[in-house]
């Protein structure tokens, strides 16, 4: 039986223990806790845990008995205690980001990550406030945008560099420029031996290892790694396509995509792998080969699909001056 002194009724209905003041909704309750006041207390000579009776000691110690299974990570080694957690952390590991911040396109691996950058960071939501430039009337989310786009039509260059006179309009551009004097290029890329002096280089060219084309042409849909390509490609479906391919009659813009497109009409592959027997046309397409068959080796030719553009353009005009050229259309 339980002590009476332990027991007290209380407005309100409730019933309170005398030894620590815990209120409960029912004297079952109240009874079931005094007990932890009234039996002695075994304490665990592993861990220093206390439980009520042998019987939860027991149970405890099978715990410390049980080998704890882990989960290793197989890129990084890094282990943990369910497969759940490691699946969250291989997510780390992954180059394609699939939460983007919709204002600085700041890519994420967790959703968790995104919602907590844009709760700490300048990209965090607000009302929809419409934020105009009075000079060309563009139409700004944030008031970091503006300010910043307004310097655009700012001609005030107030940081020069000391060495070669340049001048620019953001302290961090001169920063970066005097990186590049000095020739420290602390980031380096994983894939290849190509070193940046800012990590705001190295992401973009990532996307030539991972395949990555986070930029769609609005127009035909084409997708593209870099920002700079999409919108110069853009261009072209404004421009009257002149240059016509004397084999296909395809037609071109500029010069240098239709001395690009010939490599198109020879089998000749200028790119050789050098590990092994295998050639190919895009120097794209030998450094992802390397990556998946000679891992731990960097390809290291010299050629750039521009140069092999030019090497194709000139063994087309060589031999054949008059059949293979392009023909030039006027309006």
């Amino acid at each position: 039986a339980i002590s009476e002194h332990f027991l007290a009724f209380s407005p309100g209905n409730k019933y309170n223990c005398q030894t620590c003041f815990k209120s409960f909704a029912n004297s079952t309750n109240l009874h079931r806790h005094v007990l932890i006041h009234s039996r002695v207390k075994l304490e665990c000579n592993i861990c220093g845990k206390q439980y009520v009776g042998q019987e939860l000691l027991d149970k405890h110690l099978e715990k410390h008995d049980r080998p704890k299974k882990l989960y290793p990570c197989e890129i990084c080694n890094k282990k943990f205690k369910s497969s759940s957690n490691l699946m969250q952390h291989k997510r780390v590991h992954d180059t394609v980001k699939a939460f983007k911040c919709e204002l600085c396109q700041k890519g994420f691996s967790m959703r968790a990550n995104l919602i907590r950058h844009q709760g700490r960071s300048r990209c965090k939501p607000e009302e929809e406030v419409s934020l105009i430039c009075k000079v060309c009337n563009k139409v700004f989310e944030k008031s970091f945008l503006l300010k910043s786009h307004l310097r655009k039509h700012d001609t005030d260059k107030p940081y020069q560099c000391d060495m070669c006179g340049l001048s620019f309009k953001y302290k961090s551009a001169i920063i970066r420029h005097m990186q590049w004097h000095s020739g420290h290029k602390p980031y380096k890329c994983q894939y290849c031996t190509k070193t940046f002096t800012h990590s705001g280089l190295i992401k973009p060219h990532l996307r030539i290892h991972t395949g990555e084309k986070p930029y769609q042409c609005s127009i035909c849909l084409k997708l593209f790694t870099h920002k700079h390509n999409m919108e110069r490609h853009k261009v072209n479906h404004g421009r009257i396509k002149r240059l016509v391919c004397d084999i296909c009659n395809k037609k071109f813009p500029r010069e240098s995509r239709l001395k690009y497109h010939m490599k198109t009409h020879i089998e000749e592959k200028f790119f050789d792998c050098g590990k092994c027997d295998k050639k190919f046309t895009h120097k794209s397409n030998v450094i992802r080969h390397y990556e998946r068959k000679h891992p731990g080796f960097t390809y290291n030719g010299k050629d750039t699909d521009a140069s092999v553009a030019m090497k194709v353009w000139d063994k087309f005009m060589s031999p054949y001056p008059k059949s293979y050229s392009c023909k030039v259309i006027y309006p």
